[in-house]
């Protein structure tokens, strides 16, 4: 099963449709029970749909460390605002 990190590293190639089926399915399976990487492959998508270019090849570990810390701090800060 794919990490959070492989997970972000590969979205721009799965929303571009430049994956095999294998890895089209390990992101879709990971996605399926994994809350902040559906949350970042919906914002990706909205975010980067507006043709704005993405480079995969330029984030490094650092940076796929940075936007899942970043995701999982929304989805944290939504869910407190939603139970209050």
């Amino acid at each position: 099963m794919l990490s959070c990190k492989e997970v972000v590293k590969k979205t721009s190639d799965y929303i571009d449709g430049n994956l095999t089926t294998k890895e089209r399915f390990e992101i879709w399976l990971h996605a399926l029970w994994c809350y902040k990487c559906r949350r970042f492959i919906k914002y990706f998508r909205s975010v980067f749909s507006r043709e704005m270019i993405f480079d995969t090849e330029m984030l490094d570990e650092a940076s796929a460390d940075k936007i899942v810390e970043k995701v999982t701090s929304e989805s944290s800060a939504s869910q407190a605002q939603k139970k209050q």
